[in-house]
C-alpha cells in the first residue's frame, strides 16, 4: 500500500488510552466491528486511515464529542488477522489533521478532516530548544534502565526539531491529556517548550524514584543480612538447647488476650498486629511499639464483669458505716440498685457530687463502689489541659499511651467499675485541646458504648460504667457537659454533724494512724465543741481532722514519756494548739452606725460578709471598695437610689425638693479586700448599713441578712440559702433575714440548726426597715411559720 496525497476524508479509527504521533510506529489490536469494516476497506485501497484518541476509553461506540479533534493520518505497514476475529495492525504516523465532522459510512466511521501544518519553522530559538531537549533526553535514557541502548543513537540522528519533539513525547510516560496537548501544539517553539518542561518533570521523578529504590534495596539488603544472622543464631540456640524465648512470649501474650474473649473488632486488630510482630526482628524500634500496644490490649478487661451486690440493706449499712448524713447521694445509689434488680441491663447513671471541699465527696464515691460490690478507680482531673489525657495519644507519637479513661478501666479490671472523675471543674484548656469537651463522649450514655481511645484504636464500651464526678461548683462547667450530669448536692456540715463525724470516724482513724489506743487520748466534756468553734471554720472537716492529728501527736509524746494518758479539757486547748484561731463574727453590742452583717456563698461554703459605710464632705458621690464585681456595685447604687427616692418616708428629710447627700460622699467597703466578691445578694445588707448611717442608729448585733433588692423596694430571692444559714449558725448569729420567696429552701437546712435560729422572711424593704429599727426584740413562734397580718409586725418570723 503506497502513501497518497492528503485527502479531505479519512476512515477514522478511535484509539484508547494512547496518543499517536507523526513519524511514530504503533502496533495495536483491532476488534470492534466498525473498526474491522474499516480495515477491510483499507486493505482494498478504498480509503486512507486517520487515528484519533478517545476521551473516555470505556466508550464502545464513540461519537464526535467522545473524540479529540486533532489526530494523525497513518500509513498501514502490516495487517494480520488472528484466530479470534481480530487484526494485528502496524502503522506509521504521517501528519496531523483536524477532525471537522464524523459520520458512519459503509459500516465504519468516516470523518471530514483538514491537514494541519507545523507553524513557525526553524529559528535560533527552536534550534536552541532542540539542543537542550536532546541533552535532557539523553539524561532521561540513562535514568530509564528499561530503555534499549540504541535509543541514544536514535536521538543523535534526529536533526529535525519537529520530529525530535514528537519522538520524545511519544516515548514519555505521560497521561492522555498531556500527550494530546503536545499533539495539538502546532507552533514549533511552543511544542519544544512543552516537551522540554515535561521531560524536566519526568527526569526529576526518575531521580527521586532512583534514590528511593537505592535506599529500599540497601534496607532490604540489611534486613536480609539480619535475617540470615538470626537464622544462624536460631540454629545455634537450638544446638545449645535454648528455647525460642521471644516466640513463646508472643504466643503467651496472644493466649492471654484471647482468654478475655474480646470483641470481633479487637480480635481483628490484634491478629493483624501479632502477624506484624512475628515477622519483625526484636531489635527493630517498631517491635517495641507493637509489643507495648498488644500488652495494653491484653491487659484491658474485655467482657470481664463483676457481679453487683443488690442487697439494699447491706449496701445501706456500708454507706452509713463510712459516712454520716449525705442522704441524697445515698438514696440515689439505693434507687439505682433497686432498679438494677428489676432490669439487669441498666446503663450506669452519670452522677455529679457538688459541694464545698472536705465534705467527703471523693470518699463517698469509694464507699458507693464498695456498697455495690464494684471495682473502683479514680481519675484526678485537676489541672488537666490536654485533650489526649482523656482520649489518648495516637500510636504515631513517640512514647504514646492510652488516655486516663482506658487506664482507669485497666486499673479497675472490669468493664463495669465505678470510676471517680475527681475535680472536673478544675479542668483547663490550651492549644492542645479542651479535655472537658473530650468528656462529652465519655459521659453520654448514647455515645459511650463505642468510646474511641486514639491509642487503642478499637471501640471501648463504657455504657456499664458508673461514673461519679465531683465538683466544688457547677458554674465553671460547660453547658453541654453539665447537661449530661445528674447533680447531687453535698452540703456543709453543721456543728452537731462535725461532732458526730469526729467521734465516729476522725478520732478513731487518727488514733490508729498514730499508733495509739483509745485510752491514750480522752477529750473531756466540752473540749470537742470548743475545738470546732475556736479552731475551725469550714464547710467540711479537713481542718478539724488536722487539729485532732495535732492532739494525737501530743498524746504520742505523753505515751513515749510515760506521762500519759492525755486528758484534754477545754481550757487546755490554748496550751496544746495555740491561741484560738476564730472569733465570733458578731459586732460589739454598741457598735457604730453604718455596720451590717451580710451572708455570702463561696465554693468552700457560706461566709459572713461585713458591710461598712461611712460618709464625708463631698458632692454626693458613691464609692464602693473591697474588690467588688459589677453586679455588687450595681446593688449598692440601687440601694442608694431607693433611699434618695423614699427619703421622706424613711424620715431622712422633710423637704421633697432636698437633694439627699448633696454635700456628702458615701463610701461602702467590704473588708477582706483581697477576696473577689460579686452577686446581688448583698443588696439588703448595703441598704441597711446606709440607712443605719443616715439615721445614726446602730443595727442589731445579732442579725445577719441576705437578699437582692429592686428599685421599687421588693426583696428578690437569692441562691445558696442552706450554706448561708449554716454560716450564720457557725458564727453564733441567732437571727437571719431572708427573702420570703426563699422559704422553700429552708427545708434543706437541718432541723438541729433551724431550732437554734430565728428566721425572718420579708418581701419588701419597708419590712426590713421596721425590723432592723424595732425597739423591742420580736417574739418567736414555736414550731410553725406564720404571716403577720398586723402592719406593725411586717416580717414573718420562724423559730423551730
Amino acid at each position: 500500500m503506497t502513501e497518497k496525497s492528503f485527502p479531505g476524508e479519512l476512515g477514522i479509527l478511535p484509539l484508547r488510552n494512547d496518543i499517536f504521533f507523526p513519524n511514530a510506529l504503533l502496533q495495536l489490536t483491532v476488534g470492534r466491528p466498525r473498526s474491522v469494516n474499516l480495515l477491510k476497506r483499507l486493505e482494498a485501497g478504498e480509503i486512507q486511515l486517520g487515528i484519533v484518541a478517545q476521551r473516555d476509553p470505556r466508550e464502545e461506540d464513540p461519537g464526535l464529542d467522545d473524540l479529540f479533534r486533532v489526530g494523525t493520518r497513518a500509513k498501514v505497514i502490516s495487517m494480520m488477522p488472528t484466530a479470534t476475529d481480530r487484526y494485528q495492525l502496524l502503522v506509521k504516523g504521517l501528519e496531523r489533521f483536524e477532525l471537522k465532522s464524523l459520520s458512519e459510512k459503509n459500516g465504519h466511521l468516516t470523518g471530514e478532516v483538514e491537514q494541519l501544518e507545523t507553524q513557525g519553522g526553524e529559528s535560533d530559538r527552536s534550534r536552541e530548544l532542540a539542543e537542550d531537549l536532546r541533552k535532557r533526553a539523553l539524561e532521561y535514557v540513562d535514568l530509564r534502565q528499561d530503555l534499549p541502548s540504541r535509543a541514544k543513537g536514535v536521538l543523535g540522528g534526529l536533526s529535525d526539531p519537529d520530529r525530535l519533539a514528537d519522538f520524545i513525547a511519544a516515548h514519555l510516560e505521560l497521561d492522555l491529556e498531556r500527550r494530546q496537548e503536545v499533539l495539538e501544539a502546532l507552533d514549533l517553539t511552543q511544542r519544544l517548550e512543552i516537551v522540554l518542561a515535561l521531560l524536566e518533570e519526568a527526569c526529576q521523578e526518575l531521580q527521586i524514584t532512583s534514590k528511593t529504590t537505592r535506599n529500599i534495596e540497601s534496607e532490604r539488603s540489611r534486613h536480609q543480612r539480619e535475617q540470615f544472622l538470626r537464622s544462624k543464631m536460631k540454629a545455634i540456640r537450638e544446638e545449645l538447647g535454648e528455647g525460642e524465648e521471644d516466640s513463646d512470649q508472643i504466643d503467651a501474650l496472644e493466649s492471654r488476650l484471647l482468654a478475655k474473649d474480646p470483641s470481633e473488632a479487637v480480635r481483628k486488630m490484634a491478629a493483624r498486629e501479632f502477624r506484624r510482630l512475628r515477622s519483625m526482628p526484636s531489635s527493630s524500634a517498631e517491635y517495641g511499639v507493637i509489643r507495648n500496644y498488644l500488652e495494653w490490649l491484653a491487659d484491658m478487661p474485655w467482657n470481664q464483669l463483676s457481679e453487683d451486690r443488690l442487697d439494699l440493706s447491706q449496701a445501706e449499712e456500708i454507706l452509713d458505716r463510712d459516712h454520716y448524713g449525705l442522704e441524697k447521694p445515698k438514696k440515689r445509689l439505693l434507687q439505682f440498685l433497686a432498679v438494677q434488680q428489676l432490669k439487669k441491663e441498666l446503663q450506669g447513671p452519670i452522677l455529679c457530687l457538688t459541694g464545698p471541699p472536705g465534705v467527703g465527696k471523693s470518699s463517698l464515691a469509694k464507699a458507693m463502689a464498695e456498697a455495690m460490690g464494684r471495682n473502683f478507680a479514680r481519675i484526678a482531673l485537676g489541672g488537666v489541659r490536654d485533650e489526649a489525657e482523656i482520649r489518648g495519644h495516637r500510636r504515631t507519637y513517640v512514647g504514646a499511651f492510652p488516655g486516663r479513661i482506658a487506664k482507669a478501666m485497666k486499673q479497675a479490671g472490669t468493664m463495669n467499675p465505678l470510676i471517680l472523675l475527681d475535680e472536673v471543674d478544675k479542668l483547663s484548656n490550651d492549644f492542645r485541646g479542651d479535655p472537658a469537651s473530650a468528656l462529652l463522649e465519655v459521659l453520654d450514655p448514647e455515645q459511650n458504648q463505642e468510646f474511641a481511645d486514639h491509642y487503642l484504636d478499637v471501640p471501648l464500651d463504657l455504657s456499664r460504667v458508673l461514673f461519679v464526678a465531683t465538683v466544688n461548683s457547677t458554674s465553671p462547667l460547660a453547658p453541654a457537659l453539665k447537661d449530661r450530669l445528674e447533680i447531687l448536692e453535698v452540703s456543709s456540715y453543721t456543728h452537731q454533724d462535725k461532732e458526730h463525724i469526729a467521734q465516729g470516724h476522725l478520732i478513731p482513724r487518727q488514733l490508729s494512724q498514730h499508733g495509739l489506743d483509745s485510752e491514750d487520748l480522752e477529750l473531756l466534756e466540752g473540749t470537742l465543741a470548743r475545738l470546732i468553734d475556736h479552731y475551725t471554720r469550714e464547710a467540711g472537716v479537713r481542718q478539724l481532722d488536722r487539729e485532732l492529728a495535732s492532739l494525737c501527736r501530743e498524746a504520742a509524746i505523753a505515751r513515749v514519756n510515760e506521762t500519759g494518758p492525755l486528758r484534754v479539757e477545754p481550757d487546755h486547748l490554748n496550751d496544746l494548739l495555740g491561741p484560738r484561731k476564730f472569733h465570733s463574727e458578731l459586732p460589739e453590742p454598741h457598735a457604730l452606725p453604718g455596720l451590717a452583717l451580710g451572708l455570702a456563698w463561696t465554693q468552700v461554703g457560706g461566709e459572713i460578709l461585713h458591710v461598712e459605710v461611712t460618709d464625708m464632705p463631698g458632692t454626693g458621690k458613691l464609692k464602693l471598695t473591697g474588690r467588688l464585681g459589677d453586679v455588687m456595685k450595681e446593688s449598692g447604687e440601687a440601694a442608694l437610689s431607693y433611699l434618695r427616692a423614699n427619703a421622706i418616708k424613711l424620715g431622712l428629710t422633710e423637704d421633697a425638693q432636698e437633694n439627699l447627700l448633696e454635700k456628702r460622699d458615701l463610701h461602702i467597703h467590704f473588708p477582706a479586700g483581697a477576696t473577689p466578691k460579686d452577686g446581688p445578694s448583698a443588696g439588703v445588707a448595703m441598704y441597711s448599713a446606709i440607712l443605719s448611717l443616715l439615721r445614726s442608729t446602730p443595727l442589731p448585733a445579732d442579725l445577719a441578712m441576705t437578699g437582692e433588692i429592686s428599685l421599687r423596694g421588693r426583696i428578690l430571692p437569692v441562691g445558696g440559702i442552706r450554706e448561708k444559714v449554716l454560716a450564720a449558725h457557725r458564727a453564733g448569729i441567732p437571727r437571719v433575714l431572708l427573702p420570703r420567696r426563699n422559704e422553700k429552701d429552708l427545708v434543706e437546712v437541718p432541723e438541729a440548726v433551724r431550732s437554734q435560729l430565728t428566721i425572718h422572711l420579708v418581701d419588701a424593704l419597708d419590712e426590713v426597715t421596721e425590723l432592723i429599727f424595732a425597739q423591742a426584740q420580736p417574739n418567736s413562734l414555736d414550731g410553725e411559720t406564720r404571716s403577720q397580718s398586723d402592719s406593725s409586725k411586717p416580717s414573718e418570723r420562724i423559730r423551730t
